[in-house]
C-alpha cells in the first residue's frame, strides 16, 4: 500500500542518515 511504501522510504532515509553519521564519526576518529 502507499502507507507501507511511505514507511519504507522513511526507514530507508533514517538508515542512510545513521550510516552517514557513523561514517563521519569514524573519519573524525582516524584523523
Amino acid at each position: 500500500t502507499d502507507q507501507e511504501l511511505l514507511s519504507s522510504e522513511t526507514n530507508h532515509d533514517a538508515y542512510n542518515s545513521l550510516l552517514s553519521t557513523m561514517i563521519s564519526a569514524q573519519k573524525r576518529r582516524q584523523y
